[in-house]
């Protein structure tokens, strides 16, 4: 903290400073994170909005679908990239836009959403049978009643396009409101239907992430994990999401550490790098003749003479 003298030869400090650094605390953690409730996507809002916002408070946020009902889940001074809603920007993949929430929740509004979620229900069954009728190939994943609004929106996977025309000429008729059919992925479904691991924890794409980042099976070679699809796979079939958060973490420990089939200096001979086990940092390497032996990342060093890892001479404390 800076400090101003006021001649006496005392010091006292600085208010401005004071405030200055109060400033930065209080925006440090800058956005609201928002669950939407219906296809639990998180938004962010910024922190000035007019209306009261606190942690588990539930509020009416504006969606592509309409308004919904959300919950605020805390703060945070990263939302990856956000920007306020039409203000243009870069179309970056990381780019999400602030939304401003529309008011706090109140009793009638959980009451109708209450209502919805068994008209929800209700309606899957008489959905599925129309589909079925019109022998479409779609799997009805959610059918979600528009907070506000005489409005249903019908999530559904399919592997190809589907000409849901007539359907949609049944629905209505059926419902008597306005009738949207969206196609999503399987990762999507994932998301809204929810559901656990095999580590045990709800799913990540459903409680953990605000967006479905893309994963590769290079992300599971750098952790060493077997390739058997049904085991590195989650409930949608496809590459788990975990893998993708803890990618950063594997490459950042990895920086510096041998790698398979380098070879590690012992004695007179050489030993070839057969494992390396990124989180215990132990080095794995076997002679000539299938002797093992394993060594610590940490007392290795690379010798570009050598061509090869060697044991960092141990000092003695004189």
């Amino acid at each position: 903290m800076s400090h101003i003298s006021d001649g006496s030869g005392e010091s006292h400090p600085d208010d401005s400073a004071q405030k200055s650094t109060d400033t930065e605390v209080a925006t440090s953690q800058a956005y609201w994170v928002i669950r939407v409730l219906n296809t639990r996507e998180i938004v962010f809002a910024k922190q000035d909005s007019e209306i009261d916002l606190a942690p588990g408070v539930n509020v009416i946020v504006p969606t592509k679908f309409g308004s919904d009902l959300a919950k605020v889940i805390g703060t945070t001074d990263d939302c990856g990239g956000c920007r306020a809603v039409g203000t243009g920007g870069t179309g970056g993949k990381e780019e999400i836009d602030l939304v401003v929430p529309e008011a706090i929740a109140v009793d009638q509004d959980l009451a109708e959403y209450r209502v919805n979620l068994d008209k929800a229900r209700e309606a899957f069954g008489i959905s599925q049978d129309l589909i079925n009728q019109h022998g479409l190939c779609m799997k009805l994943v959610k059918i979600h009643f528009v907070l506000r609004e005489s409005r249903i929106v019908f999530f559904f996977t399919s592997e190809k396009r589907v000409d849901f025309r007539s359907l949609v000429r049944d629905l209505v008729s059926h419902f008597r409101a306005r009738i949207e059919l969206r196609q999503i992925g399987v990762r999507d479904e994932a998301r809204m239907v929810g559901g656990r691991g095999v580590c045990g924890r709800e799913l990540c794409c459903s409680a953990v992430s605000h967006e479905l980042e893309p994963v590769s099976i290079k992300m599971a070679k750098v952790q060493k994990l077997s390739l058997n699809s049904q085991k590195i796979s989650g409930p949608c079939g496809r590459l788990l999401c975990c893998l993708a958060f803890e990618h950063q973490t594997y490459q950042s420990e990895q920086r510096g550490l041998p790698r398979e089939g380098q070879w590690v200096l012992e004695g007179e001979g050489r030993m070839k790098i057969f494992e390396v086990n990124i989180l215990n940092k132990k080095v794995y390497a076997s002679d000539r003749e299938g002797q093992r032996k394993v060594f610590s990342a940490e007392a290795l060093r690379y010798s570009n003479q050598k061509n090869a890892w060697e044991p960092v001479p141990v000092q003695l404390a004189t």
